[in-house]
């Protein structure tokens, strides 16, 4: 059973490029939790396909590459008009467990994620610097814990946010993208594209080198992130399943599989959405 409302704990976890159903949908978008929905959740999701890398566009012929990935998922008018995105889908673990996800991605840096289980409710936001957890007992609203993310994890979460929000392009010119050849997956010649966001947050994305549409996405610490299907919402082309591979902590890989039934964009989010809960809340 979880404690009645207590004061944000420090470092309580690190979220982004990972899942633990009970520990990550961050890096990945998050990816998620359930055990408390795990930073790797949260990182999973968004360094995902929905999660989308962030990087300047520079002059260099070899980064066309991105150019046509960015036309794979839409026009140029779509792309730039987004203000936010809105999935609504599904979670599921090796072993079965699930849970309802709910992600929203606002600009100019806003992200919530929340995982529905039969016993707990877990939401991890973002709020331009601010990055908090909260872990809510599902039959009982008033008992629950917040817990403030740490540092790199909210370093990982703005990373992850402005990739999704962005489309492969980075106004602010501050991630350093490079051309890593070609590379063969699953049967297609794809071509390789490191975006480093710092020293410790770096996504490889390999993108069909005839359409430019996005087969497989790698961390610096070895998930692999593969979209399947599609759905269409504001002209563009958004994944409709991602299958997220991880090592966990005891070194097995394990893996995460998450199924979008719904995404809408451009809808308006209250920033106290995102706004870091008070102990009274």
């Amino acid at each position: 059973m979880l404690p009645k409302a207590t004061p944000a704990a420090t470092g309580a976890r690190a979220v982004l490029t990972e899942l633990d159903f009970a520990v990550a949908v961050a890096s990945a978008l998050s990816l998620t939790v359930i055990h408390a929905m795990s930073p790797k959740i949260v990182h999973c999701l968004f360094s995902a396909a929905l999660l989308i890398p962030i990087m300047g566009l520079k002059a260099d012929p070899e980064l066309d590459i991105v150019k046509k990935a960015r036309a794979y998922l839409g026009s140029e008018a779509a792309l730039d008009s987004v203000s936010s995105i809105h999935y609504t889908g599904t979670y599921t673990e090796e072993d079965g467990k699930t849970a309802l996800l709910e992600i929203i991605l606002q600009k100019p840096c806003q992200q919530r994620i929340t995982a529905t289980m039969a016993d707990k409710i877990e939401i991890t936001a973002l709020d331009d610097y601010d990055g908090w957890q909260k872990l809510q007992d599902a039959k009982d609203p008033s008992v629950w814990k917040l817990m403030i993310q740490s540092p790199d994890t909210i370093k990982r979460l703005r990373a992850n946010t402005k990739e999704n929000l962005t489309f492969y392009r980075d106004p602010e010119g501050k991630v350093e993208v490079s051309d890593m050849g070609l590379a063969q997956i699953d049967g297609h010649q794809t071509r390789k594209v490191a975006f480093k966001h710092a020293e410790t947050i770096t996504f490889y994305r390999y993108f069909d080198s005839k359409t430019g549409r996005l087969m497989r996405t790698e961390t610096e610490q070895g998930g692999v992130i593969v979209e399947q299907g599609e759905m269409i919402a504001g002209g563009l082309r958004f994944p409709k399943k991602l299958i997220n591979t991880t090592k966990g902590p005891d070194g097995k890989m394990k893996t995460i599989t998450v199924d979008f039934d719904k995404v809408t964009v451009n809808e308006s989010f209250a920033s106290s959405l995102f706004t870091m809960p008070s102990i009274g809340r």
